[in-house]
């Protein structure tokens, strides 16, 4: 997002009036980039591989009765049997005076341990019949069909990903000039001079009198599962990059059922603002506007505090100890970014 932001001709070439354009048009090439994604590269060389690997060759064990059997029938070669003690005995075909193997004594099960059931055949007749064979084990996979189902499972994951979404939240600063663009639920606070936390952005939640108007204009619907208002009975959010599912690409992008259109706003920053914090939903399921900065600035004054370790120990705050009496606050996904400004107080404009 960086890069694409940093490549349009408006930031430090053009005027102010056409940063929010530019912003809002790379949150759109995002959005293209993942409708036109490709598996990844893994999957696409593992292919390759299963194309181009020659069948194993065939194997060369033979079933020692098929071969025995073999032998008896065509008269060629020697038959070899073995007693129960490893003496062995050998006929040549023909040979009328070779020795009978022994026959193997019976052995009694050792103490502990069970002996076989009996042959006998139960009171009032019936002939016992031994167990049936267990089934052989099962030949290994070849390489070529190996590559090819790593290389299904990777296809998979990939087209997995290209129906995944995620929101958006870029801030942009040019001298005393603060641009914020914001699509989903993630958020853009400031800390004023005074430590009093200034709110940058607006969530995107389907249940906005003007989110939910778009997604029914669009075909969608918005219905409370669990007390909460989500898009087609799914999404907790209306705005996004990505969640192709829910996007025709004969639609404008603001149009869409889940759009990635930004909201745009500027302010413009003086002499005494401390930094600005960024997080998505995670956080801001867990805490306040304020409570997020006062836990940083008490992290940034910590001693050996960086914006780095006042994010981390943000992020440490929100996470639930207990899961089930939390009911899953404080278990989402969390990310924060705490950016130091060299000046003070916000005007919007």
């Amino acid at each position: 997002m960086a890069s694409e932001v940093r490549s349009h001709a408006a930031f430090g070439h053009g005027p102010a009036r056409d940063v929010p354009a530019a912003l809002a048009a790379a949150f759109h090439r995002m959005d293209e980039q993942l409708r036109r994604a490709r598996p990844a590269p893994p999957s696409a060389r593992l292919a390759a591989t299963a194309a181009h690997l020659s069948p194993p060759p065939p194997s060369t064990l033979v079933d020692e009765e098929e071969e025995r059997g073999e032998e008896e029938e065509g008269g060629g070669g020697a038959v070899a049997t073995s007693s129960a003690n490893g003496d062995a005995a050998a006929a040549a075909p023909g040979d009328e005076n070779a020795k009978p193997a022994a026959p193997a004594p019976a052995q009694s099960p050792t103490d502990g341990e069970a002996g076989p059931s009996s042959s006998s055949p139960p009171d009032g007749g019936g002939t016992a019949t031994a167990p049936a064979p267990p089934p052989p084990p099962l030949p290994p996979p070849s390489p070529a069909a190996t590559c090819a189902a790593a290389a299904a499972t990777l296809a998979a994951a990939a087209a997995a990903r290209s129906q995944a979404g995620c929101t958006a939240l870029v801030a942009v600063v040019s001298g005393a000039d603060l641009w914020v663009a914001n699509a989903g639920d993630s958020r853009a606070v400031l800390c004023g001079p005074t430590g009093v936390a200034v709110a940058l952005s607006s969530d995107h939640k389907p249940g906005e009198p003007g989110e939910a108007a778009r997604i029914r204009a669009a075909g969608g619907f918005v219905a409370a599962v669990g007390g909460v208002a989500r898009v087609n009975g799914s999404l907790a959010l209306s705005r996004a990059i990505g969640d192709l599912a829910y996007k025709d690409p004969a639609r404008p992008p603001p149009s869409q059922v889940i759009t990635a259109e930004p909201d745009v706003r500027h302010f413009v920053l003086q002499p005494g603002d401390a930094f600005l914090l960024l997080a998505c939903d995670g956080v801001w399921d867990v805490m306040t506007n304020q409570t997020a900065v006062n836990v940083v600035r008490a992290a940034l004054a910590s001693p050996g505090g960086t914006p780095a370790s006042a994010a981390h120990a943000l992020v440490d705050a929100c996470l639930s100890p207990d899961p089930a009496a939390s009911r899953g606050a404080g278990c989402d996904n969390m990310t924060a970014a705490v950016i130091m400004l060299p000046t003070a107080g916000v005007g919007e404009g």
